[in-house]
């Protein structure tokens, strides 16, 4: 079990140069993540910042908040 804290979690839904090794510990098997119930706004205000910063298009944060929503309701 691992605790994944907001910065991790916003390499999952954002690119950066080690998302890639975050990505391949999430699909290793049994594999879930552990958070805090904060992380839902940490992550918003993440995501914005990254926006406001140019480095994903407006708009993307809503969509990419979405995804994280659906990611916490399958449980995974």
């Amino acid at each position: 079990m691992r605790y994944w804290d907001t910065s991790v979690l916003l390499k999952l839904f954002v690119k950066e140069d080690d998302s890639g090794f975050f990505s391949a510990l999430i699909e290793e098997p049994g594999e879930v993540i552990h958070t805090s119930e904060l992380s839902r706004l940490e992550l918003l205000r993440g995501l914005w910042g990254k926006r406001l910063d140019g480095l994903i298009v407006p708009g993307a944060e809503k969509a990419l908040m979405r995804r994280f929503e659906t990611e916490i309701e399958m449980k995974r």
